[in-house]
């Protein structure tokens, strides 16, 4: 990460404008395997780039934003159920994390935005369990959710009240918690699960929040963050079991399951997620100033890294540095965007700046189309992504005027937008390209599929 502040300007299309100083650290780390991308097109980026639409070759950037995608094909009953429950499931580990923090900070309108947004979420959980499984599961799994939810911010009051004598009490109040949740969700799936494997996940599950918010009241904002970007990735490989055990139960099919652009799916949908989810909370900690924002940004950096490593497997490293370069400006222009709100610039500065973000969206969706072959048309590719900018700049607008619900409400609004677009893609790209991501995702160790059905003994 010594990347000099010299090989970061030549790398940015936006090398004329000056960067805040409490962002200059920040740009720098996210952008850092920028500085090292080669601009000149490759051959195999070049064959993406000549599939541009014909509806988008004029390069306009006045794009509106959230047309419907329309590749999005009908997933089968197991399919919608774990794609639902990687949503609900992967944002309830983000949400957890904010109204740790938002405790530890004492910050009261941000606590009362993030517990809403997490009752919201365990609401919208217990309803598709009811759906599924019926109302004696969901009224089970509804009480032993907001149990440990409640256990959980006790133990971050106490962490913020240096009360060290309540942590063991919280700690095993937790681990009770734990197993009522484990019990729930085994009535969720009909025992079609090993109680043991359920126990397991759902132990990592405590320990991945107890662990971050351990992290995060010790400054230790690296560590946090990791534990948050294991968390979440764990929570999505629950959703995979608990998706195959309800169908187990059911005796719903679950061939396409494991179809490669169903595969494909899950692994944007936890990328684009989570970039969704990291984009929020650095955009805040660059509002805010916390001193979190220079982990915040080494975390994007690895979930940008992770993103361009997609497209390498799937199209070849010239394609992968291609996307690199692109989102790093989107990035680098969304962070800028985030301190001019803070510093409450002139209207002019924050016009500008929105100006060049909008730039980034027709460039990508160029690349997109291409890489799916003209399937998804550039103008509707671009107002998608428009969408997922206008949602970023709004929370971060709201966030900064003191208003954390609505706020809020953007931020999910933008993580529920980015499984929509993560269907549309790999239904576009197809089986044929998608069987080239590796076995787990682009993450190394296995990635998230590791462990699944049958057996789920190695839940971790």
């Amino acid at each position: 990460m010594g990347t000099t502040q010299a090989s970061l300007m030549s790398c940015s299309r936006r090398q004329q404008r000056p960067l805040p100083v409490g962002l200059l650290v920040l740009v720098t780390l996210v952008l850092a395997s920028c500085a090292v991308t080669p601009r000149a097109h490759h051959a195999a980026a070049d064959r993406i780039d000549r599939h541009v639409d014909s509806e988008y070759v004029g390069g306009n950037t006045a794009v509106p934003a959230g047309p419907v995608l329309r590749t999005a094909d009908a997933p089968s009953q197991a399919v919608a159920l774990r794609s639902e429950l990687e949503r609900l499931l992967g944002a309830h580990m983000l949400l957890a994390d904010e109204l740790v923090r938002a405790t530890l900070r004492s910050d009261p309108a941000q606590i009362a935005a993030s517990q809403a947004a997490v009752d919201a979420n365990r609401q919208r959980l217990a309803t598709d369990v009811a759906n599924v499984s019926g109302a004696a599961a969901a009224g089970a799994f509804g009480k032993a959710w907001e149990e440990h939810v409640q256990i959980l911010v006790e133990y971050a009051s106490a962490l913020r009240d240096h009360e060290s004598a309540a942590l063991p009490r919280l700690r095993t109040g937790f681990s009770y918690a734990e197993r009522h949740l484990g019990a729930a969700l085994g009535q969720v799936v009909g025992g079609t699960v090993p109680l043991s494997a359920i126990a397991g996940a759902v132990a990592a599950h405590y320990r991945h929040l107890l662990g971050q918010a351990d992290a995060f009241a010790a400054g230790r904002y690296d560590k946090a963050y990791a534990v948050q970007r294991d968390g979440f990735a764990h929570m999505l490989m629950i959703a995979d079991v608990l998706a195959r055990g309800v169908a187990a139960h059911k005796q719903l099919p679950t061939a396409e399951l494991d179809a490669p652009r169903r595969q494909l799916q899950s692994a944007l949908s936890h990328l684009l997620a989570e970039h969704m989810g990291l984009m929020v909370q650095t955009m805040r900690a660059a509002n805010d100033r916390t001193p979190d924002l220079p982990a915040a940004g080494r975390v994007l950096d690895a979930n940008t890294k992770d993103l361009a490593g997609a497209i390498n497997a799937l199209y070849g490293a010239p394609a992968g540095q291609r996307f690199l370069t692109i989102w790093a400006d989107h990035v680098d222009g969304l962070v800028h965007y985030a301190g001019l709100a803070a510093a409450q610039s002139s209207a002019a500065k924050q016009a500008e700046t929105t100006k060049e973000i909008a730039a980034y969206a027709p460039v990508l969706a160029r690349f997109l189309a291409g890489a799916t072959g003209g399937k998804i048309p550039s103008v509707e590719l671009a107002g998608a992504l428009t969408e997922h900018d206008q949602d970023l700049r709004s929370q971060v607008d709201a966030y900064a005027a003191m208003d954390k619900t609505k706020a809020q409400q953007m931020a999910t609004h933008g993580y529920d937008h980015m499984f929509e677009l993560s269907q549309s893609l790999a239904t576009a790209i197809g089986d044929a390209v998608a069987q080239r991501l590796p076995t787990g995702g682009v993450r190394t160790g296995g990635g998230g599929m590791a462990g699944r059905l049958p057996g789920a003994g190695s839940l971790r």
